[in-house]
């Protein structure tokens, strides 16, 4: 079912270079996926009046947040530390859990890179020097090509962190997250 691909499965494979099985893909994911991230924004506001959890809220930034994100020690260093958003306003950090392509930072900007050979990486940009390139993706080792086997390396324009996290979420899930990322020291 599309419910048990995560997010930023989906992303990826919607991303793949065979028109056919793109086509397949976004069909399958097209029930799940919700263009207008206003309107989801919108759809969650209720979670801003809604006492959140703090443990329910760890437990779901682990199944959803660590991935990519470190958090006091714990998780991956492929996006930012969310260690720090304590600081931020609720009403913020509601935005840019769920339209994370608002406002991005070019470090965490997302890229797609195709080799000579038809194959498709996307990912950060981690290093880049005149020889190659190396992105960096959740779940995978960092993917190192060499230029003369580049076909095409393009910006996406897009957060790695892909739109769709609040899928299978209630309010009360996204209150409970926002308590634990409200309350990190």
């Amino acid at each position: 079912a599309a419910s048990e691909v995560d997010a930023t499965a989906r992303q990826s494979l919607i991303k793949t270079q065979d028109g056919d099985l793109r086509a397949r893909w976004e069909r399958l994911f097209a029930i799940r996926a919700a263009a207008d991230r206003e309107a989801v924004i919108h759809q969650f506001q209720p979670a801003l009046q809604l006492a959140g959890d703090r443990r329910r809220g760890a437990a779901l930034c682990a199944k959803l947040c660590l991935t990519c994100h470190a958090v006091q020690g714990q998780g991956n260093q492929v996006s930012p530390d969310l260690t720090s958003v304590a600081s931020r306003a609720k009403e913020s950090l509601l935005v840019d859990l769920l339209d994370p392509s608002r406002q991005i930072s070019t470090d965490y900007l997302s890229y797609t890179l195709t080799t000579t050979a038809g194959e498709s990486v996307s990912g950060l940009i981690a290093n880049e020097s005149a020889t190659a390139v190396t992105l960096r993706a959740a779940g995978t080792l960092d993917t190192t090509v060499p230029r003369a086997q580049i076909a095409e390396l393009r910006a996406d324009g897009k957060s790695l962190m892909p739109d769709g996290l609040e899928q299978g979420l209630t309010a009360q899930d996204v209150a409970d997250l926002l308590e634990f990322l409200s309350t990190l020291k």
